[in-house]
């Protein structure tokens, strides 16, 4: 998936009220390269950056990625100062927009893929 891929699924989710319902509507893709339990993280990933959801976003990512389990982890893998990311989490600071959506599209390029045969 490209970058530009990435920003148009986000802008598809921000016009549904969940994480589930935007992947409703996305569907299961013929060629989807995740296995089904992926895809629920990469559609909560997507939903949490179009909401500049932090708090979702981390508990995402350590659903999938156990050294993220940790705020100081991921701060650290992302090179976020940890209070900044603290801050997000509970909302006491608003960061620019494109911040999470440049860590939501780092962690999605990590997700595991299947391999798709081409006839």
């Amino acid at each position: 998936m490209t970058y530009t891929e990435y920003l148009c699924r986000i802008d598809d989710a921000k016009a549904n009220a969940t994480w589930e319902e935007f992947l409703g509507e996305y569907g299961y893709p013929a060629d989807c390269p995740y296995e089904a339990d992926t895809l629920i993280i990469w559609a909560r990933i997507i939903f949490a950056a179009s909401r500049n959801d932090w708090e979702t976003l981390t508990q995402a990512a350590s659903e999938q990625f156990k050294g993220y389990g940790k705020t100081t982890n991921f701060a650290r893998h992302f090179e976020i100062p940890y209070m900044s990311l603290t801050n997000w989490i509970n909302k006491s600071r608003k960061p620019p927009i494109y911040i999470i959506q440049l860590v939501g599209y780092a962690i999605i390029s990590e997700l595991p893929r299947i391999e798709i045969e081409i006839e």
